[in-house]
């Protein structure tokens, strides 16, 4: 299962009374569950608001649309320590993310 927003804390424990595995959202929340959480994808915004200071720093504030992705490191895989992945399947996460991150696997989203 997955969540994000006010609801995680509620979702994981649920999870976690039941031995439901979790993929976190947003930031790593191997916190909410060393025992279910497998992996969190990480949202840095600081590299969106980055990109914001330097449009307001330069008079450019023109409202673009700021994408954060794994290829400008907006985005970041985290995989928790206490549950290690079989090899192949850490290989296999492992070059989604790499395919993300130099487009040879698109998301449809540009």
């Amino acid at each position: 299962m997955t969540g994000v927003s006010q609801m995680v804390v509620g979702a994981t424990g649920v999870a976690r009374e039941h031995g439901v595995l979790w993929f976190g959202s947003q930031t790593d929340q191997v916190p909410l569950g060393e025992n279910i959480v497998v992996a969190s994808q990480i949202y840095h915004w600081e590299y969106q608001l980055a990109q914001i200071v330097d449009d307001l720093l330069n008079d450019e504030v023109n409202g673009r649309v700021i994408t954060a992705n794994f290829a400008n490191g907006g985005l970041t895989m985290a995989y928790n320590p206490g549950m290690p992945l079989a090899d192949d399947i850490q290989a296999a996460a492992d070059e989604a993310e790499s395919g993300l991150k130099d487009g040879s696997i698109s998301t449809g989203a540009e």
